[in-house]
């Protein structure tokens, strides 16, 4: 009798595990996921209901208790329902035309929710609008849904621990949403449980037999398979997404870790062993938030690649790569660069394991800060063409020779006609310009036997030269890094002699042409001296001379010496300033800027100033474009520009 009732045990075990089998099998032939993807996430109060946004920010702050007032409830905010939804129709038809084919949106916020919940942020059905919206552009729409927010009544609230409570409104709350169909599927975040001064007193009215770490590492598991269990017992045809942090584990922690000298871990601060939950396949596919530059020290963007790479080929996850498309342009932990997104998308492109990249904010796209957007869809086209003439090639492997060396040299002609190289299409982000930047800039002091290097930025195989003192000299072309994508470095040097100098001689002029097409910049004044770079000295006490090694390196900041004026210091940044004023930096620093280009943003020859800097303001105010707006500036004699807003 004992061996009949574990056989039929058994046999039942064996039933359970083949239902068990055939769901999963069913709820994952049900969907497909995208395999080339290009998305972007959007976010209510940013790139749509930006009417909402000065009230999600005070909703927030409320939240975190950085208000006045933290108890106060939160100020609603009465939408247009008109606008609002044509505010989306433009949002996704610029998506649409960028290239984009996957939008992903946040649901909720301390504001509300996008869906119809207890504390929805508008009366009207916003999701369905921007749901109806992407389908009909042929775009996808993912949900990326915040565990840590629970909607309570009237107001949303953070999850203060995981409970049978708060899982079962956690489950009522995502059931509504999963119920909803408007989604092509669900991105799960906030689920990061880092340690905090309520956690060990929780711990131990638990009476758990465990430590503390596993205890909220257990916690964390059960948080996420709740929601995963939601969302396919309510609809089975909704893939369920795990949005993860680039550092699971450093090598200090984990032997099978990454090996990078970082503290905040996905399993060490945060609580969550996200590698575990991917290889028991807890969830449909995964969305990696790679979001270090390429040359962070931190977190380097391809190393974080490299290792989840490794993962996901060993346990057949389907995953994408998110960029930071935020941090864009803005000069700082290595994305400065306007070509880092795009060299991003090709390291993520060549990862065999990923399907495509999600990219943080459409907004900062759509503005294309420093041209970065504009060179990742470079990349994208580049891309495109290769695959087009690779899917050529294939289709044509079974006709005759002769067949095949005409087409591929039609496909070959066509090529050079449609695309070409990046110097032989015009670019309209730059107005076609063959030239595009040169050093020196500012004045230039020197003294006889000084050497001038002068430094150009143009497109490959440009005629360059430059003007010095009514003599034209031929920089030539080189190797070494330009700092501009799809351009080359010229340099030529030009050297001071006191048989030709005069104590004013005039602007370097450097001028690049090709292909009938020429372009113009004028750079640093020059101003002779006398006597050597090796010993000149002050005459009187009236003016200061002095020498200086004017080595003109691209990329450097070079003194200049002006003739003493009796300046007044200058602390306000309100005081008007005029030509020979000196102003001193008195924030911890002020950005600086190109004088030879129209531009919002640094570029790699424009170092911030520190506290404390001194210089003299030359010329009058210069205003530029920012939008619909004007930003304000005054020129440096060192070459460079600061904001008038900046306190000096």
């Amino acid at each position: 009798m004992t061996e009949i009732k574990q056989e039929q045990e058994e046999e039942q075990q064996a039933q359970v595990a083949e239902a068990k089998l055939m769901t999963a099998d069913a709820a994952a032939s049900s969907f497909s996921l995208p395999q080339d993807m290009k998305g972007a996430q959007i976010e209510p109060g940013r790139e749509f209901l930006t009417e909402l946004s000065g009230a999600i920010e005070a909703a927030e702050q409320r939240l975190s208790g950085e208000a006045q007032n933290a108890q106060t409830q939160t100020v609603t905010v009465e939408v247009n329902e008109e606008q609002a939804v044509q505010e989306i129709e433009d949002m996704v038809q610029s998506a649409s035309e960028m290239g984009l084919d996957t939008l992903f949106v946040n649901l909720e916020n301390a504001y509300g929710t996008l869906w119809n919940s207890s504390c929805p942020m508008v009366s009207f059905d916003v999701l369905g609008s921007l749901s109806d919206a992407v389908h009909e552009a042929g775009m996808q729409l993912y949900g990326i849904y915040d565990l840590s927010f629970v909607a309570g009544d009237g107001s949303m609230q953070y999850m203060r621990s995981v409970n049978a409570e708060t899982l079962d409104q956690s489950a009522k709350q995502i059931a509504e949403l999963a119920s909803e169909s408007k989604l092509d599927g669900i991105l799960l975040e906030g689920y990061l449980n880092p340690e905090t001064e309520n956690s060990y007193d929780e711990f131990t009215r638990s009476g758990e037999n465990v430590s503390l770490d596993t205890y909220m590492t257990q916690n964390t598991q059960i948080l996420v398979e709740n929601a995963v269990e939601t969302i396919r017992q309510t609809n089975a045809s909704l893939p369920v997404g795990l949005a993860l942090n680039p550092v699971w584990a450093t090598t200090q922690e984990r032997e099978d870790g990454i090996s990078l000298n970082y503290t905040q871990t996905s399993l060490g601060a945060h609580h969550a062993d996200t590698k575990a939950m991917i290889e028991e396949g807890i969830c449909d596919f995964v969305v990696v938030k790679n979001y270090g530059a390429i040359s962070s020290d931190s977190v380097p963007f391809q190393t974080v690649a490299d290792w989840w790479n490794d993962l996901f080929t060993q346990c057949g996850m389907t995953a994408y790569m998110s960029h930071a498309s935020s941090k864009a342009g803005v000069w700082e932990n290595g994305w400065g660069a306007n070509d880092e997104l795009a060299n991003q998308w090709k390291i993520a492109s060549e990862e065999s394991a990923f399907s495509g990249s999600v990219f943080n904010s459409l907004e900062t796209l759509l503005r294309d800060p420093n041209y970065t957007t504009y060179y990742l869809k470079e990349a994208w086209a580049e891309s495109g063409n290769t695959s087009e003439s690779e899917q050529t090639q294939s289709s044509d492997t079974e006709e005759t020779q002769d067949v095949l060396t005409a087409q591929a040299s039609a496909d070959a002609e066509t090529e050079n006609v449609q695309s070409g190289t990046y110097s032989e299409r015009t670019d309209q982000y730059a107005s076609g310009n063959v030239l595009i930047d040169m050093d020196p800039v500012g004045t230039r002091s020197v003294a006889d036997g000084d050497t001038i290097e002068i430094v150009a930025i143009a497109v490959p195989g440009a005629d360059v030269t430059a003007t010095v003192n009514g003599q034209m000299i031929t920089l030539e072309e080189t190797s070494q890094n330009s700092g501009v994508y799809g351009c080359s470095k010229y340099v030529g040097e030009y050297r001071v002699s006191n048989l030709t100098a005069s104590s004013n001689m005039g602007n370097i002029t450097v001028t690049a042409s090709k292909n009938g097409e020429t372009n113009s910049l004028t750079g640093a004044k020059i101003l002779y001296q006398g006597g050597s770079s090796s010993s000149s000295s002050s005459s009187n006490s009236s003016s200061s001379s002095s020498s200086s090694s004017n080595n003109g390196s691209y990329g450097s900041s070079d003194a200049t010496v002006l003739n003493y004026q009796k300046p007044q210091l200058s602390t306000s940044s309100t005081k008007k300033i005029s030509d020979g004023t000196l102003v001193q930096v008195v924030s911890e620093q002020a950005l600086t800027f190109p004088v030879n280009k129209n531009t919002i943003y640094p570029d790699t020859k424009c170092y911030p100033m520190p506290y404390g800097t001194m210089d003299y303001v030359v010329g009058d105010k210069v205003s530029i474009k920012d939008g619909s707006t004007y930003r304000y500036y005054y020129k440096l004699a060192s070459g460079r520009r600061v904001s008038v807003s900046l306190p000096m």
